[in-house]
């Protein structure tokens, strides 16, 4: 059961990937480490919300098994 925070917070990360990677694609990026900075970030964005699935998940199965 996905909750309304986790579907918020999943919306608002994906809204900044998208936007850091549509500024990277435009070529805003000054320099190399600049580039590379900004795909970091976005990496550990998708990361986030991996984590968070995986706590959603875990949050599930603790409420099947105490059932």
């Amino acid at each position: 059961m996905t909750t309304r925070f986790h579907s918020l917070l999943e919306k608002k990360i994906d809204e900044e990937i998208q936007n850091r990677a549509a500024s990277l694609a435009s070529g805003a990026a000054a320099d190399y480490p600049h580039y590379r900075e900004n795909v970091g970030y976005i990496n550990g964005l998708r990361d986030a919300l991996k984590l968070c699935d995986e706590v959603e998940q875990d949050m599930g199965n603790e409420r099947s098994d105490s059932a």
